[in-house]
């Protein structure tokens, strides 16, 4: 089956440069990268063109979702059945994570699967030895610039299984079919620019339409997470934007949602891109009174 993975990458190149060869080193089954690059104005685009990494470059910021749907136009384009390991740029995959996935997909046929998650302040908080301010900040989450050996860290666990679960995040690292894609289509670019919360709206819409998710619990990848707030030029006012957005489509905060149904007048039909461009125009454009 075809596999793409594929990741959203806005600057931030040192983390880019240990997922792509995390991915080289720990998966086996055949796949073909694919980068979106964000606008970032940085050296990524020229290191993604060094490597031959197919890749596209947006000519001016349209957001962390937009992109989303890129991979999902490259990921699932033709008709013949595809899988998507959708990433962040800032993550890393255990040996055999991914491959652990593929197999429990082509055994259960769920719609998607996921896996279990390390992040820098878990990790942090296993490790105390690591505890160090010079590099964490008072929330255990790694500091701008601090890139510590303690990444080189391996699991031991090697328990395969799975069990039917809804799933929590699909833009960290999550393997999708393109039976999900075909239920529920793209991502909503009213999430801009940050996509905060987005994750959220679309695992709820995936729950709503019936999806099946399946937790791999042999599968992990270590997740630096939050590098474009605390490393790029994102800043905390883009996540409450987020989380306006849901609290108007859906009621409430993730997991205590009023709201039924969002308030799309058809939720779940499958999304499509028609409206993309118009609506990140408006977006924009009201992004850049505000400046």
């Amino acid at each position: 089956m075809k596999l793409t993975i594929g990741a959203v990458a806005y600057k931030n190149l040192k983390y880019t440069k240990l997922f792509v060869d995390s991915i080289k080193k720990t998966v086996k089954h055949p796949f073909d990268f694919f980068i979106v690059d964000g606008y970032g104005k940085d050296e990524t685009w020229d290191w993604i063109d060094q490597e031959k990494i197919p890749a596209i470059k947006h000519d001016k910021n349209y957001g962390a979702v937009h992109a989303v749907n890129d991979i999902f136009d490259h990921a699932f384009e033709g008709t013949e059945e595809s899988l998507l390991l959708m990433c962040g740029n800032d993550v890393m995959a255990y040996p055999g994570a991914v491959d652990n996935m593929i197999r429990l997909m082509e055994l259960a046929k769920p719609d998607w699967v996921w896996a279990n998650e390390m992040r820098t302040e878990m990790f942090a908080s296993l490790m105390p030895r690591y505890q160090d301010e010079r590099y964490f900040d008072s929330q255990l989450r790694l500091k701008p610039d601090k890139f510590p050996e303690y990444t080189q860290y391996k699991f031991e666990k090697t328990e395969e299984g799975y069990y039917f679960n809804p799933v929590r995040d699909y833009r960290n690292f999550t393997l999708i079919s393109s039976r999900l894609f075909d239920k529920i289509g793209y991502a909503d670019v009213s999430f801009y620019p940050s996509g905060y919360y987005e994750d959220n709206d679309y695992c709820l819409r995936a729950h709503l339409a019936g999806a099946q998710a399946i937790l791999a619990k042999g599968s992990w990848f270590y997740h630096f997470w939050n590098r474009s707030i605390v490393e790029a030029d994102a800043n905390i006012d883009q996540v409450q934007k987020s989380l306006n957005i849901y609290l108007k489509k859906w009621g409430s905060d993730v997991g205590k949602e009023t709201f039924p149904l969002p308030y799309m007048d058809e939720p779940l039909a499958k999304m499509t891109r028609d409206g993309d461009i118009r609506t990140l125009g408006k977006l924009i454009a009201e992004a850049q009174q505000c400046v």
